[in-house]
């Protein structure tokens, strides 16, 4: 499991520190981060989704131009009838040539790359990254207890290596707490600071 790893805002420090009640291990404490952990999460799924944004709010990326075969796979969505390359003038549905002659493509030919694939199988709606193909990833990222608070990742080491690798290749933090996050996670600490004070 990979755990989100933040900077607390300087008035989460502070509030925090105000009430000794509040060790992240006691009821109170508890509550406030588990809150806020689970708010993050619903934010940062809505953030990298809908928006394709990374954690400082630009775009994650652009999808790659480069030519290339792509499969169907298990997006639910079809492209259509796998098809060649195009060969004397058309695209072919068998292999015209080499050790599959006459075997049907099980693959498609995208001339504009993953993003032309993905806007085939209806999952290009921004036009940029938004880390979504089957949405199994973000799906399965979750809020865990880690005895000692609470954390946002995944159960599965696949999962996290796959994220971890999605920050690496677009050079950027994609799962930290944005500065939207941060500002409504302050909110969330201070109404609920609120609350308990008024118990």
């Amino acid at each position: 499991m990979i755990t989100l790893k933040t900077n607390a805002d300087e008035q989460i420090t502070f509030l925090l520190s105000e009430l000794a009640d509040l060790d992240p291990k006691a009821v109170i404490g508890t509550e406030i981060v588990r809150t806020v952990a689970f708010g993050q999460l619903a934010e940062m799924r809505r953030r990298i989704r809908v928006e394709g944004l990374a954690t400082n709010g630009g775009k994650i990326g652009n999808y790659s131009t480069r030519p290339g075969y792509f499969a169907q796979g298990e997006v639910g969505s079809s492209f259509g009838r796998p098809l060649g390359k195009f060969y004397k003038g058309k695209r072919r549905s068998k292999f015209a040539g080499g050790k599959k002659k006459g075997q049907d493509h099980k693959t498609r030919y995208f001339e504009k790359g993953y993003g032309q694939f993905k806007t085939a199988i209806g999952r290009n709606t921004l036009g940029s990254v938004n880390l979504s193909l089957s949405g199994n990833m973000l799906d399965q990222m979750n809020v865990f207890n880690t005895g000692i608070g609470w954390g946002i990742g995944w159960t599965s080491d696949e999962l996290a290596d796959r994220a971890i690798g999605f920050e690496k290749k677009y050079k950027k933090s994609i799962f930290g707490m944005s500065q939207r996050e941060r500002k409504l996670a302050v909110g969330t600490i201070k109404r609920m600071l609120g609350n308990a004070f008024n118990r």
